[in-house]
């Protein structure tokens, strides 16, 4: 899922994409990869490509 966002620190309009937590159940390796190919992107710049600023894991929270 891709969310259309604010960047509260720059004031920057920016994509959030959020992985899909079934498809991450069926193969964890599926978040590391996703990281390499952001911090991959980062390196690139061309104005037809969405410049990456950050990449992150949210650890899932538990609730009682």
């Amino acid at each position: 899922t891709v969310y259309r966002c604010l960047d509260t620190h720059t004031n920057e309009k920016v994509a959030l994409k959020e992985l899909n937590q079934e498809a991450v159940k069926h193969d964890p390796a599926l978040v590391e990869r996703f990281v390499r190919e952001g911090e991959a992107l980062k390196l690139v710049a061309h104005p037809n490509i969405v410049q990456m600023k950050e990449t992150f894991v949210e650890k899932a929270h538990t609730t009682w």
